[in-house]
């Protein structure tokens, strides 16, 4: 019996429950979720029977804080509780005894504190603590199937070891995990020989000065620990104590002064136990058909302490970085993108399809078990000769090094035991230690080119650019010469040597262009690599040296078709649709429109996918589309479902680059952009047609008149801004009003600046006005002159120039709008059911598939209302014209609207739109009309398919039980603004 069929039957009938119930909170390793076991016990008649009925699954344990703080009377705190296994002891306690207090009151149950405790929680909690909440559709298949669709896909049936055997029973396969990573992580390399902190002083010019590192160490406070434990997710995976975030937040009233000492602890007496910093590694397959240990990537899952430990650490040196990780670094540096390096390596490649160009080569380097196999003696010498305070070295390496690691296989965890090297993916600290170290890599190819050990790539050495990465993905740029690859072969060799950091040859690629054959067989004879063509996948988008072209964008539509067709779409409302449409299939856009201008076929293209998964699931039928997409994608208060058009995300996007362009930002893209391109000239002077640069750079040069209308500088001492070009006087952009003329009449070079025209001249008088008007905004602009740099400035909400860039304002300002529809806020209002408000949104269109409308379909389908049989079925009589539904509205809101209860759906509709009633009482009549719309909608497509008819009164309190329901909901949540829904709806039922 599914879980949702069982609770239902519960809720019906809790009055005549008279079985106990076992109530037990448990930590499952293989979850990400926390788990709970309830069953029906036997009763007395019963305990000849053994079989029981039991289900498993996801609720929070909501009474905890109680017996979290029963506990706490009974234990004195003695200071430093890390130094003692108690802390981690009493929540194990409270948790336990709050089972036991569970099984021993439901053994005697009362209708309230079952209904009250258990059921509601369960039925309604179900779905909200999972993360497929979102679409819905509650605790209903879709849940289910997906948790066993995960649970299949995760399963490791069979494993090929290392000695050539391949095994399938359980025991054996987490022998094998655990002999792998245990070998993997205590591996030192023979190759590895170590470096000194003086050659890497030698390198690395950067030193933390004494500001700096007084900031590192500076005492933790409690304000400190408490923001980052209450940032945290509430439901990520769980670590070996079996807590989550959620659990120290829930209890922070009781708990928190002895969680923030035990934190505290760490960092005053740098000790960090074993228990601590014990860790599951949960083995995610790097591909599909995982058969050996080494196609699963190693995922660590820490205990929510040692999280906020690291967490801390981290934040404090994440604010050091971009003051020493180089340019081409892209990845948890703070303002630096990933798109960024993509759009500089589209530059750079630009050529590489022809053949009449110099010599040059790309090598797309692959790491092996880039974050595992970092060795601790290296980073503790790099950060040493970073010259960071010794407390804080100690403070990472007892995070990096005590750790202590068990295997998950299949749920179950395997061994335990400590390792020698490595940085843990899913440490929040190990991505910025990792830079780092990378960050010497650096250093080291910039240094070899310096020494011409190998060649700059073309159009790269007046920067110094020899590299692109983002984290562990590296492509190396040379001139292609054999001696340049030879070159780059020996840093890395080197590198591995100091670093346990190896490349593997046969998984890196090399991209080649203007060499001659042989020297290209020379290449291939001497390195492994693959000898790849462009245009290829890098940073997980296309790069390509020509326009975007169909084949270029054919793997974006796929991977949405092969998104779509995963998902069990027969299961889910349309609500669910939409809201897979809006969070994953949009974000997979929204990666691609945030580098590239798409064309319009790519774009039309995902907008038909997507509304035909909305109408239809997998199904894929374009002709059941009952909205356009085009309004469809507009926001709610003007009639759409809140969907962005993919157009006009697509300019805000090239609106947000051209910003980081004439912002002048510090990005490695932007320098490249100064330097090749623009040279000394404005962004805004260059020529249309120029063929300079990529394809993505002419589009961006072609979006410059849209982007005029939101730029601005503000003037300091006028040396960054063009006088001609640059918007900064109250005439805009002086060239777009004098010409080349005026450029001759007024004396000032084309190129010049606010701070040149200021010099070296003198005021002229001109017959033309508006060359008058210029001299006078010249003068005015110098008596107002400062020191501070020139400020460019964008448009955003009202029209107001501010120094950033906001996607949300620049969207409202070019997106094409439509008028506001009165019934929006009767639709959509906080704490709605998506699917009732999605049913609703088609009614308040007049787009549900009533018999009006079918019979405009078919002329011979029956259109007579199912309800009365008197009349054809409209929008307007089903709600609530009909005899049969406006007697279910009469019963459901006449005690709560009163003498403004009305049937017609127009009155009904404007009258629940409004905001004259308080908020309680607004969203009581809302919830109630939208609950009534879906349930006498469902009853209507029951009976023209014949299923079981219902009767009036049953329908009513179908509707009154949805809407005790989502009360409840709203006080287990914890809004207390709605605190007197539920009396000032029982004061309404007769």
């Amino acid at each position: 019996m599914s879980i949702r069929k069982d609770m239902n039957g519960l809720m019906e009938s809790y009055e005549n429950i008279t079985k106990p119930v076992r109530y037990a909170a448990k930590s499952w390793a293989q979850t990400d979720h926390k788990p709970t076991q309830y069953s029906l016990l036997r009763s007395e008649s019963q305990r000849g029977r053994t079989k029981k009925e039991k289900h498993k699954s996801w609720v929070p344990e909501g009474h905890v804080p109680v017996y979290v703080g029963q506990e706490m009377e009974r234990f004195v705190v003695n200071a430093e509780l890390l130094n003692h296994p108690v802390f981690v002891a009493l929540l194990k306690r409270s948790a336990q005894e709050y089972g036991y207090e569970q099984q021993g009151v439901l053994r005697i149950p009362c209708h309230v504190l079952v209904f009250e405790r258990i059921l509601e929680s369960l039925r309604l909690g179900l779905a909200e603590s999972h993360d497929l909440h979102a679409v819905g559709d509650g605790n209903n298949k879709v849940f289910h199937r997906a948790a066993a669709i995960r649970q299949a896909k995760n399963t490791i049936k069979e494993i090929l070891c290392q000695d050539g055997r391949v095994v399938f029973e359980e025991d054996e396969i987490k022998a094998e995990a655990e002999k792998y990573f245990r070998d993997f992580l205590q591996l030192i390399p023979n190759d590895f020989e170590g470096t000194t902190v003086e050659k890497l002083q030698s390198l690395l010019p950067f030193r933390c000065s004494e500001e700096d590192q007084q900031v590192l160490t500076s005492v933790v406070t409690g304000e400190e620990v408490k923001k980052v434990l209450f940032s945290m997710p509430n439901d990520k995976s769980l670590g070996p104590d079996g807590f989550t975030s959620e659990f120290y937040k829930a209890t922070w009233g009781l708990i928190g002064k002895e969680f923030t000492l035990a934190v505290q602890s760490f960092f005053a007496k740098g000790f960090l136990p074993t228990g601590i910093n014990s860790t599951i590694l949960a083995l995610i397959p790097k591909k599909k058909g995982a058969r050996e240990m080494k196609d699963y990537r190693p995922i660590s899952c820490c205990n929510v302490i040692y999280k906020v430990i690291s967490k801390i650490i981290a934040n404090r040196l994440k604010r050091i970085l971009p003051k020493f990780i180089a340019g081409n670094q892209s990845a948890f540096v703070q303002d630096r993108l990933l798109i960024e390096n993509l759009l500089l390596a589209t530059e750079l490649v630009k050529d590489y399809h022809k053949d009449a160009i110099s010599t040059r080569c790309a090598i797309k380097i692959d790491i092996s078990k880039a974050f595992d196999s970092v060795q601790w003696s290296f980073l503790n010498k790099v950060l040493s000769a970073l010259n960071f305070p010794p407390t804080f070295i100690h403070w990472i390496m007892l995070c990096v090094t005590t750790a202590s690691f068990s295997v998950q296989v299949n749920g179950a965890l395997a061994g335990y035991f400590r390792s020698s090297r490595g940085l843990r993916q899913g440490c929040s600290l190990s991505p910025y230690l990792f830079v780092i170290v990378m960050d010497v890599l650096s250093k080291m190819l910039d240094k070899a080119a310096e020494k011409q050990l190998f060649g700059y790539h073309p159009r790269c050495k007046n920067l110094g650019i020899t590299h692109l990465s983002f984290a562990d993905d590296l492509m190396v740029l040379s001139d292609g010469k054999v001696h340049s690859v030879e070159g780059i072969i020996g840093v890395f060799d080197e590198f591995a040597k100091h670093s346990g950091l190896k490349i593997s040859l046969e998984k890196s690629t090399l991209y080649l262009a203007g060499m001659s054959s042989s020297s290209t067989q020379q290449l291939s004879e001497k390195y492994p690599f693959d000898i790849g063509r462009l245009p290829v996948r890098y940073l997980g988008l296309p790069l390509v040296t020509k326009r975007f072209a169909t084949a270029d964008y054919a793997p974006l539509i796929e991977q949405i078709r092969q998104r779509i067709n995963s998902w069990s779409a027969r299961s889910l409302s349309f609500a669910g649709r939409l809201n897979l449409i809006s969070s994953v299939l949009w974000s997979i856009c929204n990666f691609w429109l945030a580098a590239f201008r798409l064309p319009k076929e790519c774009i039309e293209g995902i907008g038909k996918l997507c509304s035909s998964f909305l109408w239809s699931g997998t199904d894929l039928q374009p002709h059941k589309a009952k909205i356009s997409w085009e309004k469809v994608s507009t926001p709610k208060h003007e009639g759409g479902l809140g969907l962005r058009s993919l157009k006009e995300a697509n300019n805000v996007s090239c609106l947000k680059l051209i910003w980081r362009i004439v912002s002048q930002g510090n990005s490695l893209w932007v320098k490249w952009i100064q330097t090749n391109l623009l040279k000394k000239a404005s962004f805004w002077s260059l020529n249309n047609n120029t063929s300079m640069g990529s394809w993505i750079w002419k589009k961006l040069l072609k979006y410059r008149e849209v982007a005029k209308g939101f730029c601005k500088v503000e003037v300091g001492n006028g040396e960054l801004t063009s006088f001609w070009f640059d918007d900064w006087s109250p005439m805009n952009r002086l060239f777009d009003t004098a010409g080349d003329r005026g450029i001759i009449d007024m004396g000032i070079s084309r190129q010049s600046s606010v701070a040149q025209a200021w010099t070296g001249r003198r005021r002229r008088r001109h017959r033309a006005g508006y060359l008058n008007l210029m001299e006078a905004a010249l003068l005015s602009q110098r008596q107002t002159r400062t020191e501070k740099v020139d400020t460019v400035v964008w448009r955003g909400k009202n029209d107001i120039f501010q120094p950033k860039f906001s996607t949300k304002d620049t969207w409202n300002h070019i997106r094409t709008t439509s008028n506001t529809v009165s019934w929006s806020k009767g639709v959509w209002f906080p704490h709605n059911t998506p699917k009732y408000s999605f049913c609703m949104w088609l009614a308040a269109h007049d787009r549900l598939s009533t018999g009006d409308r079918m019979i405009r379909w078919n002329g011979g389908a029956t259109g007579i209302c199912v309800f009365c049989q008197n009349c054809v079925e409209t929008r307007d009589h089903l709600f609530f014209a009909c005899s049969f539904t406006s007697g279910i509205w009469k019963t459901t809101a006449k005690g709560i609207l009163q003498a403004r209860f009305t049937t017609g759906w127009s009155q009904l509709i404007d009258h629940v739109s409004n905001n004259h009633r308080g908020r309680v009482e607004s969203f009581l009549i809302r919830y109630a009309l939208q609950t009534t719309v879906y349930m006498i909608w469902r009853e209507r497509n029951g009976r023209r398919h014949g299923q079981d008819q219902h009767s009036e009164l049953l329908i009513t309190k179908w509707i009154d039980k949805q809407v005790r329901n989502r009360i409840t909901t709203l006080r287990r949540m914890g809004d207390r603004r709605y605190d007197e829904a539920y009396q000032m709806w029982l004061a309404t039922r007769s």
